[in-house]
């Protein structure tokens, strides 16, 4: 029987404290990039050394700059030094290096067919080189690169996390490069400071345009909302999938429910939101899921609060009276009461009559700015009935 292959990542907790350090800011890069190797060591055991390189070339893929930080002496000499010769002296060997296909590579699998790659492996007596590549910026390249004992190819769940892993370190090296955010906001997608995406806050973040960082302000968590650059825009796009499942949660349904109406068992469920939530910026899924309720219960409110006599309607609806109960205590039609149900579900977006008291405790039904662009039409009129 063949040997079965094993991962050279541990498990989740070192997975997620690596996420964080690397999407945090920090003072200056050299900081911020100690932070990230330190905090790889526990996600790779196996790992030799841990280093961080950035490199800058101009379009022709001429290098213009390189900075090396790094955890262990093993890393910061030798694998410097194999990085660099290999990417000056054959341009394609720096393609290779810095765009490969995937987000990670391994020496030994994407240089096997170079001369000079298998050259610089035997100069510096190094058996194999993995690298987590990230592009923070236009002509900038970030690698997380690590030196192991014996040569590995890497697992889909390896690539997968290391796409994970290339996302936030693109995100932590844009953040120090710009500085500046465009809006602060609470846990619950409050805006605390800043202004608005054009767009809406939502449309921004499941474009793949915005994204968020987590940050300690005033002895409290807060998320800034930062513009990805434009080499990052299409891997954060939410899909479609991701999407609904984001709705679902935001809705109040419970895994089971999403299962059920997507037709997915709930370890994909499960996968979607930490996947959603990685594109979001965010390592962890409650913080994720608790950011996105807010802001997609905000964002589907209309640009008005709601008026006195809705107010009341809203009561009576909590307290359980059917439409017909509401007429005769408000001496109205049943019509006019069944037409401003209807619009307090628009409003509170709200999936039915009974469902709208959550929605309203736990937003309280305040008005948020946060409005996008697919609140067209009237989904909820036909649950404006007694049957919700």
């Amino acid at each position: 029987m063949g040997r079965v292959p094993r991962t050279i990542f541990t498990g989740r907790s070192s997975t997620r404290a690596l996420l964080e350090m690397a999407g945090a800011s920090a003072p200056d890069e050299a900081t911020w990039a100690q932070r990230v190797c330190e905090a790889t060591r526990p996600l790779l055991p196996q790992a030799i050394g841990v280093g961080l390189q950035v490199y800058e070339h101009t379009p022709a893929f001429a290098i213009t700059g390189v900075r090396t930080y790094g955890v262990g002496t093993v890393t910061s000499e030798r694998v410097e030094s194999t990085f660099d010769v290999l990417t000056r002296v054959d341009v394609s060997l720096l393609r290779a290096a810095y765009y490969p296909r995937a987000p990670a590579m391994m020496m030994s699998g994407v240089f096997e067919h170079h001369a000079h790659a298998r050259w610089a492996l035997d100069h510096f007596a190094l058996v194999e080189i993995g690298g987590i590549v990230a592009h923070p910026a236009q002509g900038r390249v970030a690698v997380l690169c690590f030196e192991l004992e014996q040569r590995h190819v890497l697992l889909p769940y390896e690539l997968q996390l290391c796409s994970s892993i290339s996302m936030f370190l693109a995100a932590g090296l844009s953040g120090l490069a710009h500085g500046a955010h465009e809006a602060v906001f609470s846990p619950d997608a409050r805006l605390l400071e800043g202004a608005l995406p054009p767009h809406g806050l939502w449309a921004g973040l499941s474009s793949g345009r915005y994204r968020l960082s987590l940050r300690g302000i005033a002895a409290q968590k807060h998320l800034v909302l930062v513009e990805n650059n434009p080499v990052e825009r299409a891997r954060r796009r939410l899909s479609e999938r991701e999407l609904q499942v984001l709705e679902l949660c935001a809705r109040g349904r419970t895994g089971k429910e999403q299962s059920w109406e997507l037709k997915l068992t709930q370890s994909s469920i499960s996968r979607l939101l930490t996947s959603a939530g990685l594109k979001l910026g965010l390592a962890s899924t409650s913080d994720a899921l608790r950011f996105v309720s807010g802001c997609l219960n905000s964002s589907r409110r209309r640009e008005f609060e709601l008026t006195d006599s809705e107010r009341e309607v809203l009561a009576l609806v909590q307290q359980g009276l059917s439409n017909a109960q509401i007429a005769r205590h408000r001496q109205r039609s049943p019509r006019t009461i069944a037409n401003q149900v209807a619009s307090l579900l628009r409003k509170t977006g709200a999936p039915g009559r009974r469902a709208m008291y959550p929605v309203q405790s736990h937003a309280s039904l305040r008005h948020e700015a946060e409005r996008d662009e697919h609140l067209d039409g009237d989904p909820h009129q036909a649950l404006a009935s007694d049957e919700a």
